[in-house]
């Protein structure tokens, strides 16, 4: 019950951000922004997908809780809508990333660790953003980044782990 509830609600905030989102391109389009405007329309964005931060903090203790037994009902309910801003985190405000990458800090770590493939993957995405040079990387987004790794490198099976390892230059 808890699970499609959720969902629904994670529908709803990507609704919400989808048409706030074409708005402000609308207006970026008819006015010049400076860097302060476009901070306070980051802000207001923000706030629109403040329920997604509940869903992922709900989900973190879903699978802290219940682990494995839980793991499929926030797989399918809740890993497509972050999975999706994952992919997409050059546009994502901190907290989006933040909610993101926890939530599949949480997800590996204490439910669904048995696919290697999903979690090599996720390793070398978290790698991406950790070295993509974007703003959006901030202290806090590395110390997710970094812990992930981490829980990652646990569940990846040592004979494929050197595909997925950071390459230290």
């Amino acid at each position: 019950m808890v699970g499609p509830l959720l969902g629904k609600i994670l529908g709803l905030v990507r609704v919400a951000k989808d048409a706030a989102t074409k708005q402000i391109n609308g207006v970026k389009k008819n006015f010049d922004l400076d860097e302060e405007d476009f901070e306070k329309v980051k802000e207001e964005l923000a706030k629109q997908c403040e329920s997604s931060t509940y869903v992922m903090e709900i989900s973190g203790q879903l699978v802290l809780n219940f682990g494995e037994s839980i793991s499929s009902m926030v797989k399918t309910h809740f890993l497509n809508y972050f999975a999706i801003n994952l992919n997409a985190y050059k546009n994502l405000t901190e907290s989006e990333l933040l909610d993101a990458t926890c939530f599949f800090c949480d997800f590996i770590e204490y439910s669904f660790h048995s696919d290697a493939g999903m979690i090599g993957e996720l390793n070398a995405k978290f790698l991406e953003i950790f070295n993509s040079g974007n703003d959006i990387a901030t202290t806090d987004v590395k110390q997710t980044l970094s812990y992930g790794l981490g829980v990652f490198s646990k569940y990846i099976p040592n004979s494929s782990y050197s595909a997925v390892v950071p390459q230290v230059l």
